[in-house]
């Protein structure tokens, strides 16, 4: 941990055991469309449970519903926010009104898990590797690990969409492919049943997966609501790297994980996370051009068109935080 991030760490999460609400007298229901309770959305979860939200003034409920759900819901305005940023990248450059404001993860929480006899990416030639959907995340992790190793992603590896990681683990498993990108805690349980790590989403590709996206006209209309999204996200993150225990333990009680899959899983989101809420301009590039793809786009966009980063950088000068590009 550098010594920017450790002080970063400490000044803020000095800010973060005043549970005592800032707000108390004028609290503002929130609704957040998140598609499950795992740890691609942990600050959420450790925002509530520790009382940040509630400490800038929010009173918020994670709705659950289908990723596919999220970004109509955002865009019709059932929920205020949601957590499913990729997808909202792609709603963003088909004209719908969304925005991401933030990123929560900046390196995927997903890793390649393969058969034990597979030990190296050269070895992923002629096999077959599930994915979650082609245009999605997991499906450019496989590319990127796929070229990493110098194969072909068009002739050399055949990827095969499932849509749920216990699916594709249970695909593992039975024998139905050779590998998998999952996420935290298949990838633990798939590693305890013999399979083999071969690499992580987070070793060589930087995405913006997930985060906090809303409506344009809440950014417009609402800012300062927005901005205490963005503070209390930001300081569940700083509570996350600087209190490692009592995290595992509220992971494992809020996804109702056993303590060792959860401390796994937390090492990973550790590496994958942005603490700033920022990404490179160069990953936001790409990603904009994957989504671009995906969504069959004609023009190029520019990033303003999915993303302003506007209200978090004001709250992370009032947090008094700065980082170097990450």
């Amino acid at each position: 941990m550098s010594y920017v991030f450790s002080a970063l760490v400490v000044a803020l999460v000095l800010m973060v055991p005043s549970i005592e609400p800032l707000y108390a007298q004028n609290m503002e229901k929130v609704r957040v469309a998140v598609p499950s309770h795992s740890l691609s959305a942990l600050p959420y979860g450790i925002a509530q449970a520790k009382g940040i939200f509630r400490a800038e003034g929010l009173d918020v409920e994670l709705v659950q519903m289908a990723t596919s759900l999220t970004v109509t819901a955002l865009a019709t305005k059932d929920v205020d926010y949601s957590n499913t940023s990729a997808s909202a990248v792609r709603a963003a450059l088909r004209g719908l009104p969304i925005r991401v404001v933030l990123f929560i993860i900046r390196r995927p929480l997903h890793v390649l898990v393969v058969r034990p006899e597979i030990r190296r990416i050269e070895d992923l030639k002629g096999k077959t590797i599930a994915i979650q959907q082609y245009g999605d995340a997991t499906a450019t992790i496989l590319q990127a690990i796929v070229e990493h190793g110098k194969l072909d992603m068009r002739t050399d590896v055949t990827a095969f969409p499932i849509s749920r990681s216990g699916d594709r683990l249970l695909a593992l498993t039975s024998g139905k492919v050779d590998g998998a990108i999952i996420a935290p805690p298949f990838n633990v349980q798939a590693e305890a049943h013999g399979f083999r790590r071969l690499i992580a989403g987070a070793d060589i590709i930087e995405s913006g997966i997930t985060g906090l996206n809303t409506h344009i006209e809440n950014i417009q209309k609402n800012p300062a609501q927005v901005k205490r999204m963005i503070r209390a996200l930001l300081k569940a993150q700083s509570f996350i790297a600087a209190n490692k225990e009592e995290t595992i333990k509220t992971t494992a009680e809020w996804l109702k994980q056993d303590l060792s899959i959860a401390s796994g899983g937390y090492e990973i989101y550790i590496r994958a996370m942005s603490a700033d809420g920022l990404i490179s301009d160069q990953a936001i590039r790409r990603d904009i051009e994957v989504a671009r793809l995906s969504v069959n786009a004609k023009h190029e966009s520019g990033v303003n068109k999915v993303i302003d980063f506007a209200i978090l950088r004001e709250a992370l000068r009032e947090l008094k935080m700065s980082f170097p590009n990450q």
